[in-house]
């Protein structure tokens, strides 16, 4: 083989293993990038008022729907599915607008059980 041939050949591999090297570094980074990107956006179960709820409407199971809503917009304060149970009964404190998620600020405490005493009021001063 000719000296001129070996270099161009060494050159042509070179030059192919530079895109590879390249290609593969630029798949990596965008790679990372759109699992960035993705991240938060996962679909996670709501519990949502399935029509226009007044103040002081006693909720059950009849008045919501479950929806997906990205999980980075879910917080502590959202009511799960799974916890739904626990506010049927219980009277919103505030309108709702048909497809606004359930959240625990909602709703008004639940009144003291028969079976648990009411706290007797403060003491006032002398």
């Amino acid at each position: 083989m000719k000296k001129g041939t070996a270099i161009a050949l060494s050159l042509l591999g070179g030059l192919v293993a530079g895109f590879v090297l390249g290609y593969l570094v630029c798949f990596a980074v965008f790679r990372a990038e759109e699992r960035e990107l993705k991240e938060g956006w996962a679909l996670v179960p709501v519990v949502v008022a399935n029509q226009d709820l007044a103040a002081g409407t006693p909720i059950d199971y009849d008045l919501v729907a479950k929806m997906q809503c990205p999980e980075q917009f879910v917080s502590a304060s959202t009511i799960k599915p799974s916890e739904f149970e626990k506010v049927i009964g219980r009277k919103l404190q505030v309108p709702m607008l048909r497809g606004d998620v359930f959240l625990w600020p909602l709703f008004a405490e639940r009144p003291a059980s028969a079976d648990k005493p009411a706290q007797p009021p403060p003491a006032s001063g002398p």
